[in-house]
């Protein structure tokens, strides 16, 4: 599943010790400010905030009602000053609801073995 994918969890992961669950979004690709992945990051964003404000993630994963919400971002290669402004915003506005923001690099994850 990726950000095209609307009415979708692409992946769930849980860093227990910290309390966060991260609720990810994959973007095929690198990130660009193509018209129709705005769009649909938006989409998918929305998605994942009503997800969780009306309580459908605490009632399916009753053990994480209480860790903090993370929008974790996926993509391929590094983020142009225009993107890391969208991103910026986005955060901003994540965090207005209780949310954290994460992006992740693909590229420049380590690969452990």
């Amino acid at each position: 599943m990726t950000v095209y994918d609307s009415g979708t969890i692409d992946q769930i992961s849980v860093d227990g010790p910290e309390e966060k669950v991260y609720l990810g979004i994959v973007i095929p690709g690198p990130f660009s400010r193509k018209p129709n992945l705005i769009e649909a990051l938006n989409k998918k964003v929305n998605d994942y905030v009503t997800f969780v404000m009306s309580g459908e993630l605490a009632r399916k994963y009753p053990h994480l009602e209480r860790y903090r919400p993370y929008i974790e971002i996926a993509h391929a290669g590094p983020l142009g000053e225009l993107d890391l402004d969208l991103v910026q915003k986005l955060g901003d506005q994540l965090t207005s609801l209780g949310f954290g923001l994460r992006t992740v690099d693909l590229n420049a994850v380590d690969r452990e073995r």
